[in-house]
């Protein structure tokens, strides 16, 4: 704040985890596959742990810019 340096990058991963944690939630109340919006590979990587935590299965899909995470149970 002092310099005006913004934390984008801290914001985005921020809303990438809440939309994560809520695809988590769908899944594991019924949905049988849910697919997030197109991340970075390290948002991506932080998206598969999330999955694997709540004992569930994720894969990337498409090419970039347009690769994304997709939830599903086992």
């Amino acid at each position: 704040d002092l310099f005006g340096v913004t934390n984008d990058l801290g914001d985005n991963l921020d809303a990438a985890m809440r939309e994560t944690q809520e695809a988590i939630r769908r899944v594991l109340t019924g949905a049988p596959a849910v697919d997030l919006p197109p991340q970075p590979s390290s948002v991506r990587r932080q998206q598969h742990q999330a999955a694997r935590t709540a004992n569930l299965i994720s894969h990337s899909h498409g090419r970039d810019p347009y690769r994304h995470v997709r939830i599903v149970r086992d």
